[in-house]
């Protein structure tokens, strides 16, 4: 797969940092190796952007505190790798989540959370910096009665006539349940990300690859009240690993798991 980075990658001796001053522009480029073949990643930077985006979220506290939890574990073909994803994917970049705005539950076996994310650096594909786009990746929060809707009729039925049975009564309409795939996580609004997209025709969306780290955690504090897109240092960011809970750099990752395969 053809990649375009628009990532810049710099390093800059400490001679020329004393005595000049560099302006970068939106995009992020790497210095040519045949130049000087020790160069290291030391600076992702961009313009900050004008616009700020106000974040918002469908799923309030009262929400949260109504819904069960429900963990699929699915059969896979073959393992997510690091490798497989960027072959699945149109599009690696590093995102900020404006919004999560509803959950259906149609649109895939576990459902669909569809929302806005601005993209705040390009490490390969052709989004541009400063976009907002839809994103969808698969599960999320949704009321039981729409739940059940989307569900084989024979099972619904089931459920209805044990309740009938056990002599329980409920509003479905007011009860929630919170699907995620086994080794998931939950996207969070207000939080940045690296993220595996791929994009999809049917919902004119961005999927977010879901299994094998493919949305991973930036050590970034959590944004409660706005986005806008900002200058990041890749030397002072990691990512989290899903699997194992622990932060690794982004430059290393980037660097044997992006760039090794575009130059293949």
């Amino acid at each position: 797969m053809k990649k375009s980075h628009k990532i810049v990658i710099f390093s800059v001796t400490a001679t020329l940092l004393m005595g000049v001053s560099i302006v970068f522009g939106n995009s992020i480029a790497k210095n040519n190796k045949e130049n000087n073949e020790n160069n290291e990643i030391e600076d992702i930077i961009i313009d900050n952007s004008a616009e700020e985006y106000n974040l918002s979220d469908y799923i309030t506290e009262d929400i949260r505190q109504k819904a069960q939890q429900s963990i699929h574990s699915l059969c896979l073909a073959e393992e997510f790798t690091p490798q497989k994803m960027y072959e699945l994917a149109t599009d690696v970049v590093i995102v900020k989540v404006v919004s999560k705005d509803y959950m259906d539950p149609h649109a895939s076996s576990l459902g669909m959370t569809f929302g806005k994310i601005l993209i705040n650096d390009v490490i390969s594909g052709n989004l541009e910096v400063g976009q907002v786009v839809t994103y969808e990746k698969p599960g999320g929060y949704v009321d039981m009665e729409s739940w059940e809707e989307s569900q084989p009729a024979a099972a619904t039925e089931k459920r209805r006539y044990l309740r009938e049975q056990a002599g329980i009564t409920i509003d479905l309409s007011e009860e929630y349940i919170n699907i995620l795939a086994d080794e998931d996580i939950e996207i969070e609004v207000g939080k940045t990300y690296l993220a595996y997209l791929t994009y999809n025709t049917t919902y004119n969306a961005y999927e977010i690859i879901r299994l094998g780290n493919g949305l991973r955690e930036v050590n970034i504090p959590q944004e409660t009240k706005s986005v806008v897109t900002s200058n990041l240092n890749i030397n002072e960011l990691k990512i989290k690993n899903n699997t194992t809970g622990e932060w690794e750099s982004l430059n290393t990752y980037v660097q044997q798991n992006i760039e090794a395969l575009e130059q293949k």
